[in-house]
């Protein structure tokens, strides 16, 4: 197992972290830069933002999607008033796959909106590997846990890692998909089982087996009270029994023979397959 080396990483918290940033004072920030951008004072928005996006890296839980994606819209906006039209779609985007559904104070008519709302779908980018971290540990992406390293190309994405308590490690951002060193590593090799016969038919074989056993146990004893018969109609009903359970028995154990053969046929992979069907 490939375990994220935190304390080395490029993947590492911010060193400027005095203090874990709130989700309380990223929503109170966002909304005096909501604020900024009202009043058109493009210079004290454009700090304010430079400020939420340093302070994520110190947030100390994990992000929720609407939240990424409201500052993510805020971003865009202010790109787009500063008239910089390819980083207000990269970062419109970016808001809307973070949360679709996450409401515009805008009308649609609006040039902002109009310029998000028509943005061609974005192509998803998977890592040559799997998350190199701890197996307690998750990663997660823009707000959701991320199964596999993989995101959308030119995008900025917010990514943290959160341990088993369910408290952030570390966070940082990245553009598009160019993954810190560290945070990516080999996938695990898928397990063979090309050492052992296929599980289910093996366990099929053994319990016919076993079945064919017991019942030519039963046949056995079912033979031996033949001497006992009080007449003529018991001891027949106990031959007809004795011969029904004997045939059980060989139909178990020749089923469990082929089933055994057939699992050994197809696990030895030599081109031989063997169905049957009941």
């Amino acid at each position: 197992m490939i375990t994220l080396l935190w304390a080395t990483s490029a993947f590492a918290l911010d060193p400027s972290c005095a203090s874990p940033y709130g989700m309380s004072t990223w929503e109170s920030d966002m909304s005096r830069v909501d604020g900024l951008l009202a009043a058109s004072e493009m210079e004290r928005a454009g700090a304010g933002l430079a400020a939420v996006q340093r302070g994520l890296q110190c947030l100390d839980v994990p992000a929720d999607p609407d939240h990424i994606a409201r500052f993510d819209r805020l971003r865009a906006a202010w790109f787009f008033f500063d008239q910089d039209e390819e980083a207000a779609l990269e970062w419109g985007t970016a808001a809307k796959l973070a949360a679709p559904e996450l409401a515009w104070d805008l009308p649609e008519d609006h040039p902002f909106r109009v310029l998000i709302d028509s943005a061609e779908a974005p192509v998803t980018v998977a890592a040559n590997g799997a998350w190199a971290v701890d197996r307690r540990a998750a990663v997660w992406v823009d707000g959701r846990p991320s199964a596999v390293p993989a995101v959308v190309s030119e995008l900025p994405h917010f990514v943290q890692i959160v341990d088993d308590h369910g408290e952030v490690v570390r966070g940082a951002w990245q553009d598009g998909a160019a993954f810190a060193e560290g945070l990516v590593g080999p996938a695990a090799p898928l397990e063979d089982h090309h050492d052992r016969p296929p599980l289910l038919a093996s366990a099929g074989a053994g319990a016919l087996g076993l079945a064919a056993v017991g019942l030519y146990g039963l046949a056995s004893v079912a033979a031996g009270s033949l001497d006992d018969a009080p007449d003529a109609s018991s001891m027949l009903r106990a031959r007809s029994a004795a011969n029904g359970l004997v045939i059980g028995a060989g139909v178990a154990g020749a089923a469990a023979l082929g089933l055994g053969i057939g699992a050994l046929i197809v696990h030895d992979g030599g081109g031989l397959r063997v169905t049957g069907q009941f």
